[in-house]
């Protein structure tokens, strides 16, 4: 009897194709999915690491700027129509797994304090869309690509459109172009008859030097704190025109005569004749018993100010303090 040989092809069917086909899939698939979950990476020195770069409690610093437009250049860290808003350092990257969020807890506050250039300030007050962008990196790493400790994997970058009249009330919107147009109206109102009523007088009963020149002084401090603090046009013209009316005023009242001498190079004479010396009298001493109470207030809130408020400068300080000073001596001469 002959023996049987053996044929290892028997066993190659479509069957057992399809089953070996289909299990080095399914072992090829688990290997990725293991891969992702539980990574892992040989790395050699100078290899580029390719595993994830934001971790679990990573330290990041972070800086903002406000930009006229949506996009980004490398020359805009530089640019003078870029404004620099604020540093931070140290800002940890958490992830709330349960909520499937992503949280940034600041830890530090920013120590920088900067002010929106004109330009600026000009597509605001226009109701015009500006831009924050804001840029994240690794601690020690910068987002300007022309630092040499620029790193692009390292820097992460978000624009987020700042636009003020979307979200302001249509109806709103309407209302208050309409009173400020009729502010308008009244101040110019008013400028007019008080410069109707300065060109007929001709006497000085019942009117204060000292007052005039206190409101002048006054005027004077608000109209350079509006400046400072970037106020509107609408506000601003009225109270540059009031200071110049009130120094026309002035002059009409007491009609100085300026000359010049080797002796006292500047001279200025008042030659209104009609100017009461009682009434002058008058007002000094109600002047000077008034800066009895005004001077220690004014100390007192300039202290406060400095240790409890935020200013750009000292001379942002000063003038905050004497515009807040002119609010109170307004109050004191109301009654």
């Amino acid at each position: 009897m002959a023996a049987s040989s053996w044929n290892p092809f028997k066993w190659i069917t479509v069957t057992s194709v399809s089953i070996a086909v289909f299990a080095a899939y399914f072992a090829f698939t688990a290997s990725q999915i293991y891969g992702i979950m539980f990574p892992t990476w040989d790395l050699n020195p100078g290899d580029l690491f390719l595993g994830p770069l934001w971790k679990e409690g990573q330290v990041m610093d972070g800086e903002c700027y406000i930009s006229p437009r949506p996009n980004w250049v490398a020359s805009d860290f530089t640019s003078s129509r870029v404004s620099f808003m604020g540093h931070f350092n140290d800002l940890s990257f958490d992830s709330n797994t349960n909520a499937e969020a992503i949280e940034f807890n600041i830890s530090s506050s920013a120590n920088d304090t900067t002010s929106l250039n004109a330009h600026m300030w000009s597509r605001l007050r226009h109701n015009e869309t500006v831009y924050l962008h804001v840029h994240l990196t690794q601690r020690g790493a910068s987002p300007n690509p022309n630092k040499p400790n620029y790193h692009k994997l390292l820097t992460l970058h978000q624009v987020t459109p700042l636009t003020k009249i979307a979200e302001t009330n249509p109806y709103l919107l309407t209302v208050t172009m309409a009173v400020s147009m009729l502010h308008i109206l009244f101040d110019w109102l008013a400028f007019k008859s008080d410069i109707s009523f300065w060109q007929q007088n001709e006497s000085l009963v019942g009117i204060s030097i000292w007052s005039m020149v206190s409101s002048l002084v006054s005027q004077t401090i608000v109209f350079l704190y509006l400046i400072e603090q970037h106020t509107t046009l609408l506000i601003v013209v009225p109270s540059g025109i009031s200071i110049v009316i009130q120094l026309w005023k002035l002059g009409r009242a007491t009609r100085p005569k300026v000359s010049l001498s080797w002796t006292t190079l500047v001279k200025i004479e008042f030659t209104r004749t009609d100017m009461s010396s009682a009434s002058n009298d008058i007002d000094k001493v109600a002047m000077t018993y008034m800066g009895y109470t005004l001077y220690p207030m004014l100390v007192g809130y300039s202290v406060y100010s400095l240790l409890h408020k935020d200013h750009t400068s000292f001379y942002s300080w000063i003038l905050g303090s004497l515009t807040g000073s002119v609010y109170a001596f307004g109050t004191f001469e109301l009654e």
